[in-house]
């Protein structure tokens, strides 16, 4: 029997298919979502929570949502300010929406932002920056229960020594 040997140009075809197909993953082998938290200045800040919807990890794509917390719960990195996330589904016609429902303390929540996720060599990469909140001429704003506690405290202690003043004096006459 004559052997058949595949002629060198289906080799070569099918050789490249294989590049193409696996050769658009990642260097990780996942698709990733990163989401970079800063201040006004350019600085890492650490504190943030997001929710992107839909959850760019479910099965099957385009359902539910993710919560992820700086350094916690859904962050695949230890960095401070840096949330990302790993295996995420690739498909272009799917758009995420990321929006902070956490800012760090002292910070308000940016503006959400959308993404499609088409890309697999690169990460897909959103920063995120916080401005403090300004009151007035620049002023930051002020704790008010932290600053009436004191007061408050002060009420009662001048109250109670009226009231015993009152009742000494009472019993005395």
């Amino acid at each position: 029997m004559k052997k058949r040997l595949f002629p060198l140009g289906v080799i070569i075809l099918e050789i490249l298919l294989v590049l193409t197909v696996v050769g658009s993953i990642s260097a990780s082998g996942e698709c990733r979502l990163e989401i970079l938290k800063k201040d006004q200045n350019g600085d890492a800040l650490v504190g943030a929570t997001f929710v992107i919807s839909p959850d760019p990890t479910s099965t099957p794509p385009g359902e539910g949502q993710l919560t992820v917390v700086d350094n916690g719960m859904n962050d695949n990195d230890p960095t401070d300010g840096v949330l990302l996330i790993i295996g995420c589904n690739y498909d272009p016609d799917i758009e995420y929406t990321v929006t902070e429902t956490v800012a760090p303390p002292g910070y308000i929540p940016a503006p959400p932002q959308t993404t499609k996720i088409d890309d697999f060599l690169e990460p897909i990469t959103l920063t995120f920056i916080n401005e403090p909140p300004i009151v007035g001429n620049g002023a930051q704003p002020v704790n008010k229960v932290g600053f009436l506690i004191p007061w408050i405290g002060l009420a009662f202690v001048v109250s109670g020594a009226i009231t015993w003043f009152a009742l000494k004096k009472r019993s005395t006459a």
